[in-house]
């Protein structure tokens, strides 16, 4: 029996192999066919898809700006006050306005000496280049019948106010005793001294003690009015008949409205003038994703705003990240703007200096404010400010007209000598238009032709001027 089903099966072995052969077959062919249909399916909806896509480039435009970076936060007011409206009031033209007014600011007012006859040393003791801290203690002696004068640096217009008036005078003599009695007088003179114009105040017989004494020098100050060019002098007169001569007298300054510990030195206490100052200064951020570093060229800061005084000049002046403080060096314009009353608009621009005003992250800090304090106390209307990059790029719009969302992966700037692609990743929804710009692409000064390509292969033509 075994060996009949061992016959058969050697018998038929060459069948078997024939219906394994054409199974295998029917398969092989079903998988072709799926594969084609599919092929075939694929193929017919990108064609479909691509025979959908309308793209044009409708225009093309050299641009020489980014666009405006307006204030993203209140601005900071270090001498005034804000009036009405905020921050957002800056951020568009001819909408609202941020409004803002002058206070009064007190000024610090460094002293220096005149030599006269009768005093020595010759030098000066402080001037408007330093501060009171860097000032070591100088000692003059001064002879009976004879006087030294300390003066201000030149006065803007404006007044000062009636009030006491506190001087600390430190003094040293060579022997022991007292010093002889001191006349101090506080006087409006001329810019060169020679004419005096008022009397502040005055006080006889000031005794100083050897040593330093916290016993003030108290003199009752009148109101004066000053113009351009005066200064104050404040003098001290040894007077006659002393039992000692007077010797070292070491007399220091320390400006309106304050009165500091300062050891072994002389500090004077005044009123305040009254002196109106308006200084605002607020943050922006230029983005440079959109507008590189490498590809800025300068900055611009642009002011839209209204005053009602004609009679004293605005400045801007940015923060130097280098520097650290603010300064307008470098820029086209460092003289100020002077208003008209009316709507104004105020620009600089930070030439090949603009590096040193523009942090790495694109942060840039401006400032605003008048020339000097004056007697006039002036409002100010904000319409407008901002910055923005000078760039030498192209802008291209793009418009799809078709039906299915568009993909733009390359463009394309041609002309006769010059074939030059550059990446692209736009998506432009149907029916929407889109602007592009891009600071990486200068375009020929001859003939040109821009082409940009989509991801199902489509091209978009602009044939250039």
């Amino acid at each position: 029996m075994l060996k009949a089903i061992i016959k058969r099966l050697k018998r038929d072995k060459h069948g078997v192999s024939n219906v394994i052969v054409v199974m295998l077959s029917l398969v092989l062919i079903v998988v072709i066919v799926a594969n084609v249909v599919l092929w075939s399916y694929q193929m017919n909806q990108f064609d479909w898809e691509r025979m959908q896509e309308d793209l044009k480039i409708t225009d093309i435009a050299r641009v020489a700006n980014s666009s405006w970076f307006t204030a993203e936060e209140e601005y900071t007011v270090n001498e005034g006050s804000l009036v009405g409206g905020d921050y957002t009031d800056t951020q568009r033209i001819g909408d609202s306005y941020e409004t803002f007014t002058e206070r009064v600011v007190a000024q610090t007012l460094y002293l220096h000496r005149i030599d006269v006859s009768g005093v020595t040393p010759s030098g000066r003791l402080m001037d408007n280049t330093q501060q009171l801290s860097n000032q070591s203690e100088t000692q003059y002696e001064i002879n009976r019948a004879a006087s030294v004068h300390f003066y201000t640096p030149i006065l803007s217009a404006g007044s000062v106010e009636n009030g006491t008036w506190i001087l600390y005078i430190w003094a040293s003599t060579i022997s022991s005793g007292k010093v002889s009695r001191l006349t101090v007088g506080i006087h409006l003179v001329s810019s060169d001294g020679s004419t005096e114009k008022a009397t502040i105040g005055t006080l006889t017989d000031v005794v100083v003690d050897y040593g330093y004494s916290e016993r003030p020098v108290i003199i009752s100050g009148s109101a004066v009015n000053t113009t351009s060019g005066d200064r104050i002098r404040i003098t001290l007169y040894a007077q006659t008949g002393a039992a000692n001569d007077p010797k070292g007298v070491s007399f220091y300054y320390d400006g309106y409205g304050t009165c500091e510990t300062l050891g072994h030195e002389t500090r004077l206490q005044s009123p305040s003038p009254r002196n109106y100052g308006l200084d605002l200064n607020g943050a922006f951020s230029i983005n440079v994703s959109v507008y590189p570093l490498a590809h800025i060229q300068s900055l611009e800061i642009q002011l839209r705003y209204r005053a009602n005084d004609t009679l004293e000049e605005w400045y801007l002046k940015a923060y130097n990240w280098t520097d650290t403080t603010y300064s307008d060096s470098g820029f086209n314009n460092t003289s100020g703007h002077t208003p008209t009353t009316g709507w104004d608009t105020y620009t600089v621009n930070l030439t090949d200096k603009w590096r040193s005003y523009l942090s790495d992250a694109g942060t840039m800090r401006v400032k605003m404010q008048d020339n000097q304090a004056d007697a006039s106390q002036t409002t100010i209307d904000i319409d407008f400010l901002a910055v923005r990059g000078v760039i030498n790029g192209t802008k291209f719009t793009f418009e799809n007209r078709g039906s299915l969302t568009s993909h733009l992966v390359s463009l394309w700037v041609n002309n006769s000598t010059d074939h030059s692609r550059y990446e692209t990743d736009i998506f432009i929804n149907s029916g929407d238009t889109a602007l592009c710009i891009r600071n990486d692409i200068t375009l020929p000064n001859e003939k040109y032709q821009v082409k940009v390509v989509t991801e199902r292969g489509n091209i978009a033509v602009f044939p250039g001027p």
